[in-house]
């Protein structure tokens, strides 16, 4: 089973909101970890693209 972009878009957004929200809580700022946390994880979300179009030429 392949999973397509979206996917990976969606686990990396869950991942920033994750780590955002460690981050927030750490900082005592949900919102601010969340805002930080979100472009972290399009970011991650981007990567794992890449790295799968990479891996499969």
């Amino acid at each position: 089973m392949k999973a397509n972009r979206s996917t990976y878009y969606i686990l990396g957004i869950l991942l920033g909101l994750i780590v955002g929200t460690i981050i927030g809580i750490a900082l005592d700022q949900i919102s601010l970890g969340i805002v930080i946390g979100l472009p972290f994880g399009v970011g991650m979300g981007f990567a794992f693209v890449e790295l799968t179009k990479t891996r499969r030429h």
